[in-house]
């Protein structure tokens, strides 16, 4: 399949012609993509001397980032993946910490998600500092190599926009984007079901004061239209109160 998709994708390219292509100006792509690879470069000396799993941490980073698609929220099913997966953070810190505290705070999530991470496994094994140094890195990696495949993806996408193979592409990327965050949403619902077991509630209860929680929130979203912040903070609210009334 992957052949094939191949050769359609060449034999589509060529048969529509060169009419079709834009020409890029390549200095000007490159002079970009370094910018955004220097403040990675920086800030990676100060990890290395304080920990020795900053270049592990830097690639994996990369490669979640690079291969999450559909906004910040499909990067928590990649972030899983490769982060609590293999036990570089724990469950708990992920979606107890990491994740509620990303969700309420401004900017882009992915930024945040990597971030947070990088502070866990800093402060976890360096201490406060490494936390922070590590915490920044993840920032710059997270905006960074957004940003260059940002950059390359509207290279290609400006020079190939018209031929019909990247016509076709756009249709199937929202089913790839809704699969990945269904998966995510099935994560953090485990983890709320450990969480609550943990604490002695059923999972009757716990899907209960989930399927409240979310039906009230959609209503203020709907009816009030609450910002999504305030929804995330109201959400967590309640949910603490419950558990504790529980």
């Amino acid at each position: 399949m992957i052949i094939l998709s191949v050769y359609y994708a060449i034999h589509d390219t060529r048969a529509e012609g060169a009419n079709s292509v834009v020409k890029i100006n390549y200095k000007i792509v490159l002079l970009q993509i370094a910018c955004f690879i220097l403040p990675i470069l920086v800030l990676l000396i100060p990890n290395i001397i304080l920990k020795d799993g900053s270049i592990n941490y830097t690639l994996q980073g990369i490669i979640s980032t690079v291969t999450s698609f559909g906004g910040g929220e499909a990067y928590l099913t990649v972030a899983d993946g490769l982060f609590v997966s293999s036990n570089i953070v724990s469950p708990e810190e992920f979606y107890s910490y990491i994740v509620p505290v990303a969700n309420a705070l401004p900017g882009p999530i992915l930024v945040k998600i990597l971030s947070g991470i990088g502070y866990f496994i800093g402060s976890n094994e360096g201490g406060l500092l490494a936390g922070y140094l590590l915490s920044a890195l993840g920032f710059v990696i997270g905006v960074g190599a957004t940003c260059i495949v940002f950059v390359i993806v509207h290279m290609v996408y400006k020079a190939f926009s018209e031929i019909e193979v990247f016509v076709t592409l756009k249709k199937w990327i929202l089913p790839a984007i809704c699969g990945l965050l269904i998966s995510t949403i099935l994560s953090m619902f485990h983890e709320m079901f450990k969480i609550t077991a943990e604490k002695g509630i059923s999972g009757f209860i716990s899907a209960i004061i989930a399927a409240m929680v979310i039906i009230g929130a959609e209503q203020l979203h709907k009816r009030l239209h609450i910002h999504d912040v305030i929804l995330i903070i109201l959400s967590g609210a309640v949910s603490l109160f419950m558990l504790n009334v529980i």
